[in-house]
């Protein structure tokens, strides 16, 4: 027999970056448990994510407004997988307006998800673990905002992302010399389903933007798989991880220009 495989939880990946990297850690050999806030989504992610794979996959469902909800898919991953060993904090929602523009329930909904749901996720994860007497991770899927730039029509949403960096910041403190691994994923603009839902109520893109867009953006497999690395390998304590850094971007700039935007119809 070969050795145990890990298994990662993943909040909020039935889509967008949280289904690219459960493909990335499927094809590491990592069981992967996915989960959505509707159980029928998260069953047929996993089904079709797992068909050809040697790692298992399981979807459950988790509404990581609730503790009680975080709880469970802990509780469930541990019966069905046979432990934890990769908590992701990926679950989010980002909805552009200026914060006199935002509805009430829009911020509340997006602080919900975006820090409560990463409070109950850490905190499940840190006491599931000492509880198994047993070493793992936690890591958080930041965002827009997460380094406290400003930035325009994206008030509640990059306030949420600075809140879960001081946040993961605090835990790195809290949990350093425990058995615990944190950690934080800064993965850039993304071309995921929200990105595509803000872009057509905005009413589209102007050439300046989409040329700033093909410069900045990714596809989400290869956030993916960049994500799904530094979770299989990494062994330092409380780093934030960025994908796209500046000197990424100079680089892009020096070379032909890019087409990222051609891949998405609804984007012409």
């Amino acid at each position: 027999m070969g050795p145990e495989r890990k298994t990662a939880v993943i909040t909020g990946s039935t889509r967008g970056i949280g289904r690219a990297l459960a493909r990335a850690l499927l094809d590491r050999g990592i069981n992967v448990v996915l989960s959505s806030r509707q159980a029928d989504e998260a069953r047929a992610a996993a089904e079709e994510l797992g068909r050809n794979a040697e790692a298992r996959a399981i979807g459950l469902s988790c509404d990581v407004r609730r503790a009680e909800d975080v709880n469970a898919l802990w509780a469930q991953a541990c019966v069905q997988l046979g432990g934890v060993d990769i908590w992701v904090n990926n679950a989010g929602l980002a909805l552009g307006g200026g914060l006199m523009d935002l509805t009430d329930e829009d911020v509340r909904t997006m602080l919900d998800i975006n820090v409560m749901g990463v409070v109950h996720g850490c905190r499940t994860a840190v006491r599931g673990y000492a509880q198994a007497a047993r070493p793992g991770a936690v890591y958080t899927m930041l965002g827009a905002g997460a380094d406290g730039t400003l930035l325009p029509q994206m008030a509640g949403y990059a306030a949420s992302k600075a809140a879960v960096t001081y946040l993961m910041n605090c835990l790195a403190e809290e949990t350093r010399g425990s058995p615990v691994l944190t950690g934080s994923l800064s993965p850039g603009l993304v071309i995921t389903e929200g990105f595509l839902r803000e872009n057509a109520k905005a009413g589209g893109m102007n050439a300046q933007r989409r040329a700033h867009v093909n410069l900045i953006a990714d596809h989400p497999r290869t956030v993916g798989n960049w994500a799904a690395r530094i979770l299989d390998t990494n062994t330092e304590h409380g780093r934030t991880f960025a994908w796209l850094t500046p000197r990424k971007i100079r680089e892009r700039a020096r070379r032909p220009a890019r087409d990222i935007l051609s891949a998405y119809p609804q984007l012409a």
